[in-house]
């Protein structure tokens, strides 16, 4: 008998259809990315879980793009290269590049003239009131509320809540000037209480 004999499939034209295929490959994996709060291992192939941003952003785009690159295989790749690309791909499938940060703004000149005055040591103003203070040994619980703050921003080698003056004050001093710096900055104009801080370098 004669065994019948299959006419292999022609060849797929390259050039337009490749990038078609990478396009609609790129939007597949869009689609699969864009699920909310699913996993791509949990998907289980569901389109449900779409989110419905990439359905609305195509049906408003594609009429726009597609007459804007005189429709065919060329303004439909261009529509996926644009739904890929708003998906975080590119057309090769790995996330998009994070935009550089942003660079830090440089100090400013009153910043920067108080940081050369920086010692390891600082006067913090208006912690307390001792006159409305009735409480014995109360600067005790100040001086455990400062050590408690202070040391955040580094060991604390000494610090004295000057209880029998008025101001409010507190003398800490940090093992260096980098701590009383950061100490400095956070607690200047900080609320203590119902009391606002004033910090200086002593």
């Amino acid at each position: 008998s004669v065994v019948p004999t299959v006419a292999p499939a022609p060849a797929a034209a390259s050039g337009g259809r490749d990038h078609m295929a990478d396009a609609m490959a790129a939007l597949a994996r869009a689609r699969s990315i864009a699920v909310s709060g699913v996993k791509p291992t949990d998907q289980g192939g569901s389109a449900m879980a779409v989110q419905p941003e990439l359905n609305t952003l195509e049906s408003q785009e594609s009429g726009a793009t597609l007459k804007k690159h005189g429709g065919g295989q060329s303004a439909r790749a261009a529509l996926m290269q644009k739904l890929a690309e708003r998906a975080g791909l590119d057309m090769g499938g790995t996330p998009a590049a994070p935009a550089p940060p942003a660079e830090k703004a440089p100090p400013s000149p009153a910043k920067a003239q108080d940081d050369d005055k920086a010692t390891a040591s600082l006067l913090i103003h208006n912690c307390f009131d001792k006159d409305e203070e009735t409480d014995a040994d109360w600067w005790l619980d100040i001086k455990a509320d400062m050590e408690e703050e202070c040391g955040r921003f580094g060991k604390v080698l000494g610090l004295d809540v000057k209880h029998t003056v008025p101001g409010g004050m507190v003398s800490v001093s940090f093992q260096g000037k980098d701590e009383a710096r950061k100490a400095k900055d956070v607690f200047q104009g900080r609320w203590f209480g119902e009391r606002q801080l004033r910090v200086e370098y002593i």
